[in-house]
């Protein structure tokens, strides 16, 4: 629930109370600069026409404004930031490969600094540092893995050198003869020399870690790592690692998931200031003692942090969240994310030591660490198999918004957004044919109504954050949840998104601003070699049929039992352009198959001999495609199998982590991270006793979707996309 200046109860539970005023930024600042007067703030924000969300101080009140660049609406977002002087901003503009001049407060463009000169070509902007003495304005490009210093004054490159691998964070250090630059990939920080801005040296490659952000204060540098919740501090003077910093929960030591990624210093009171994102707070790491002082609340997802003269500046990604985005009437918003993912700045005096012993409790009970008088619900004794399925990006009112009661009482419902409900509307887009008219009083999903039905589905679940079927919601790194699995003796299958496609080593897209970077080499251990990657192209009944073959040739016919854990990635309803031609006629019909292989894949697994010790958990990857009356977050959950209780609608705040929480107890294994560990607990959505009857899959309305036409575009696979796969027709009661 968004509530600007009270606390605002996030999706999933967790609560967040910012200190200070709080002003809308655009969507999803990724960089955050202070002007050296301290009276304007500039955040980068998400989105097209390079959008900076510009707060001026007029005496004591600051005035907000938005600057977009109007010759270039339909480009991209500047990288990085950083004042030049009072008004004059460098801003770097990412994959364009250049670092442009700009007026902080209108916008107005100055001079262009380009990447893409000497033989250099495709470079990536990324991070920037300014030394204002030397007029020095250094860059990382990213692609081409160097460092590019700028004469600012002559505008001309100045000097580059290479640095061994793609770097991602660059500090300068106090006397500007140094620059510091992290290589995550390569586990590395790298230490320049540009005393000579002509000729810079490569003095050191320091192995450590997965470094992210790196920051030079005195004569030590510090250096996040957000895989293992560590601050390293090394000395700037031997460059040789002093001391690693850990950020802890009390109670929760062993688990990670604070997600240090970026830091500040404040001069005052030697401070390192350490934004960290996984429990939106700024932990604070005294500078001399290299101890943890405390933490102070922050918005949802703070990523940036800066203090000027005593005065704290945060940017945040998610701010506030963003509150419904539906009414009686109809959707209320276009669906623009730059309209929904809003984020904030928090200013705020900076609080004295004696506060923060204060704050740091605000901080647990803000993320429920701290101990329930509650306890949570009994876990049946027979489950021990888990099914997690994730599909792509729809609301809880637009899929079952016209379910407004279960067998438990009222349900949070709204149907005139139900467009892919049981009288669904499909309205004719103008990109299609003519001929073809709408439909309406339709059914669309046949399948989620009959499960949330026949077993138990949520009505305050969320699509809170990154969520995948490789698990990046609940780790931050998906072979962590590999590992943790093998290291428990859980057997485990991976259908997820992407790892099917990928060969081992490939190099991994570049991970955006606030995510790990990941380690290839470890992401295909257990998973399917033939299942696809994500892709509209691909019937998701045939990702049923693929699936299905795969568990009856490996596991059924040899007589085994499936794996504990099964995670499967089913993203058809993300919807795509209408191609009647393929047997999809409208936009809706991409729904509807994800719908007819969702109730193919649950008849599949209760015909199966582990199904009577099953839990079958549905949710979304995201909420992105439409429209819902109590949060825009607002998705789907379905927990199907024999101990589900039928037609319960769950009204527990929870989220993805909360799933995973539910499905770490069912396979008796431990909390992974803080995240699952502070969920909330589902585990009432299931009974004592067991029904163990086959679920039906139902038939999809023929005129939105036929199963036996739907092919790719383009063959790319033999595998049948209707109901001719033995495995779903026959019936399997013992190996």
């Amino acid at each position: 629930m968004r509530r600007p200046g009270a606390e605002s109860v996030l999706p999933g539970g967790r609560v967040v109370s910012p200190l200070g005023q709080q002003f809308v930024a655009g969507a999803r600042p990724r960089a955050l600069a202070v002007n050296p007067a301290g009276d304007t703030v500039v955040t980068a924000d998400e989105g097209v026409g390079f959008p900076l969300t510009v707060l001026q101080r007029d005496g004591a009140t600051w005035r907000r404004s938005v600057v977009v660049d109007e010759e270039e609406k339909d480009r991209g977002a500047f990288h990085s930031v950083v004042f030049a002087g009072e008004r004059e901003l460098f801003a770097s503009e990412g994959a364009l490969g250049r670092v442009r001049l700009t007026d902080a407060r209108s916008g107005g463009r100055k001079h262009f600094y380009e990447l893409n000169l000497g033989g250099a070509s495709d470079s990536f902007a990324g991070e920037i540092a300014f030394d204002a003495k030397r007029k020095a304005l250094f860059v990382l490009d990213e692609t081409n893995a160097r460092l590019v210093i700028f004469d600012s004054g002559r505008r001309r490159v100045a000097g580059q050198v290479k640095l061994g691998g793609a770097p991602f964070g660059l500090a300068l250090s106090p006397d500007g003869r140094r620059v510091y630059a992290t290589l995550p990939r390569a586990g590395a920080v790298v230490v320049v020399d540009v005393e000579s801005a002509a000729s810079p040296k490569l003095v050191k490659t320091i192995k450590w870690a997965t470094p992210r952000r790196v920051l030079a204060a005195g004569e030590r540098v510090f250096v996040c790592d957000a895989l293992r919740d560590v601050v390293g501090v090394f000395s700037a003077r031997s460059l040789e690692l002093e001391r690693e910093v850990e950020l802890r929960v009390p109670g929760f030591e062993n688990l990670r998931g604070a997600l240090p990624i970026s830091l500040h210093y404040e001069p005052a009171n030697q401070w390192v200031m350490v934004v960290e994102a996984g429990i939106n707070a700024i932990g604070v790491i005294d500078a001399r003692r290299l101890a943890v002082l405390g933490h102070l609340p922050a918005a949802w997802s703070p990523v940036r942090a800066a203090v000027h003269e005593g005065r704290a500046f945060v940017a945040n990604w998610k701010g506030l969240g963003t509150g419904p985005n539906a009414s009686r009437q109809g959707p209320i918003l276009s669906g623009a994310r730059e309209e929904l993912d809003r984020g904030a700045v928090s200013i705020y005096p900076l609080p004295g030591p004696e506060d923060l012993a204060a704050l740091t409790k605000k901080v647990w009970e803000n993320n429920g660490f701290l101990p329930s008088k509650q306890a949570a619900a009994a876990v049946p004794e027979g489950l021990d198999h888990v099914v997690i399925v994730v599909k792509g990006k729809r609301t809880f009112d637009e899929v079952l918004g016209d379910v407004e009661s279960a067998a438990n009482g009222p349900v949070a419902a709204l149907p005139p957004v139900a467009r892919f409900g049981r009288r669904g509307v499909i309205v004719q887009k103008r990109d299609e044919l003519r001929q073809r008219l709408g439909l309406r009083f339709v059914n669309v999903t046949p399948n989620h109504h009959m499960l949330a039905e026949t077993y138990a589905f949520s009505d305050n679940f969320y699509a809170d954050g990154v969520v995948s079927a490789d698990g990046d919601e609940w780790t931050g790194e998906p072979s962590s949840l590999w590992d943790h699995l093998e290291k428990h003796g859980v057997s485990f299958r991976n259908f997820g998104e992407g790892f099917a496609q990928r060969d081992a080593g490939e190099a991994v897209p570049r991970p955006a601003d606030g995510e790990l970077a990941l380690k290839p080499d470890a992401l295909y251990r257990n998973s399917s070699r033939v299942y696809p990657g994500f892709s509209l192209n691909v019937p998701d009944t045939q990702r049923a049929s693929l699936f299905a073959s795969e568990m009856e040739r490996e596991y059924l016919d040899a007589g085994k039992p499936l794996p504990r854990l099964i995670l499967l990635h089913l993203p058809g309803d993300t919807l795509g352009r209408a191609r009647p031609e393929d047997g999809y006629p409208f936009e809706a019909s991409y729904m509807a198959d994800n719908d007819y292989a969702l109730g193919r894949i649950v008849q599949f697994l209760s015909r199966t001999p582990d199904w009577k010790r099953m839990a079958v958990f549905v949710m979304e990857e995201g909420a992105s495609g439409g429209a819902d009356h109590v949060d825009s977050h607002r998705t789907l959950l379905l927990a199907a199998g024999p101990f589900a209780r039928p037609n319960f609608c769950s009204h527990l705040n929870s989220n993805a982590a909360a799933v995973w929480k539910l499905a770490s107890r069912v396979l008796r294994i431990p909390p992974l991270g803080l995240n699952d560990a502070a969920a909330a607990d589902l585990a009432g959505m299931f009974s004592a006793e067991a029904n163990a009857a086959e679920y039906t899959v139902q038939p999809s309305t023929l005129e939105i979707f036929d199963p036996s036409k739907a092919r790719e575009p383009v063959e790319a696979s033999s595998a049948p996309a209707g109901d001719d796969l033995r495995g779903l027709q026959r019936r399997r009661k013992s190996p």
